[in-house]
C-alpha cells in the first residue's frame, strides 16, 4: 500500500518499515507495534515519522506528515 494514501494519523514507524536494524539502531525502539502504541506518546510518533522521511529522503512523506500533524507539530514547536 503506498504510504501516501495512508492515514497518517495512525501510522507509526512500524507501518513504515519492517526493517529491524532501522526500527532498534536508527529509533532505538525495542518494542512491538503494540508496545509502541502504548508507550510512545504522540510527540514521540510524529518525531519518529518526520526522523523515517528524513532518513530516506521522502520529501513527499514528511510533506504529507507536516499537513496531517500540522496543529501538533505547531504546539511542540516542530515547525
Amino acid at each position: 500500500m503506498d504510504v501516501l494514501k495512508r492515514d497518517l494519523r495512525t501510522t507509526t514507524i512500524f507501518d513504515l518499515t519492517d526493517d529491524v536494524k532501522i526500527i532498534r539502531e536508527e529509533f532505538g525502539i525495542e518494542f512491538t507495534k503494540d508496545e509502541y502504541i502504548q508507550i510512545a506518546s504522540i510527540e514521540t510518533r510524529i518525531k519518529d515519522l518526520l526522523d523515517f522521511a528524513d532518513l530516506t529522503e521522502n520529501i513527499k512523506l514528511k510533506s504529507a506528515i507536516q499537513n496531517a500533524y500540522k496543529s501538533e507539530l505547531s504546539s511542540f514547536g516542530f515547525e
